[in-house]
């Protein structure tokens, strides 16, 4: 499946942002571009993995997440999107904290999350990650929103297509509220500090 990825970028995306308690906010796709990456999700619905993770010990129908790696269906992508996070959000991450923090060698995957049965929901965690990149690709549900413990913080504001990126391994633990209606989809992708030559990462 091909989608035209430059015409989804945000016309402001890599000149404007905010800074909430070390969280980055700027805007990322358009909204429409957001729409796609749905449709998309929704075509290989068979095709998303259930992540138990972080499944609690509970007949709770609903815990934990799926989760669709977009570059299994749409080869293009990951090249794509390393091209538009080294132009936009580097120079970000390079004012907001130092150039050599800032300093990326790959990425895995990214991929699309999907919560759709009441009840579900992430626990409290930290990613494995530099900087995680989370963006809202939708806005009609209820609950699940994605919510940082110790700084005050969560996603239920943030707008369709805007980009949320924190430093995450240690201080930013987050958890994400139970869905309460609706459907969410997002997309997340985990930086890699160190030069692993790995099959799956796309290196700079």
């Amino acid at each position: 499946m091909q989608i035209n990825y430059q015409n989804g970028i945000h016309p402001n995306s890599g000149k404007e942002f905010e800074v909430v308690n070390d969280i980055i906010i700027t805007p990322f796709w358009t909204e429409e571009f957001c729409n796609s990456l749905i449709q998309i999700a929704e075509v290989h619905s068979t095709e998303f993995s259930k992540d138990t993770q972080f499944l609690e010990s509970s007949k709770e129908v609903g815990l934990g997440w799926n989760d669709l790696s977009i570059d299994t269906v749409v080869p293009t992508f990951l090249q794509d999107y390393t091209n538009h996070y080294k132009t936009d959000i580097i120079p970000i991450l390079e004012k907001v904290f130092t150039k050599e923090s800032a300093g990326i060698f790959g990425w895995f995957p990214p991929y699309i999350i999907k919560y759709t049965q009441v009840g579900q929901f992430a626990s409290a965690h930290n990613d494995v990650s530099q900087y995680p990149i989370n963006v809202n690709l939708n806005s009609n549900y209820e609950g699940c929103n994605l919510t940082f413990i110790s700084h005050l913080f969560n996603s239920k504001e943030i707008t369709v297509g805007y980009a949320m990126i924190w430093p995450s391994t240690v201080t930013h633990p987050h958890y994400s509220t139970p869905l309460i209606s609706g459907n969410k989809y997002s997309f997340v992708s985990w930086s890699w500090p160190p030069p692993w030559q790995a099959k799956g990462i796309e290196n700079i």
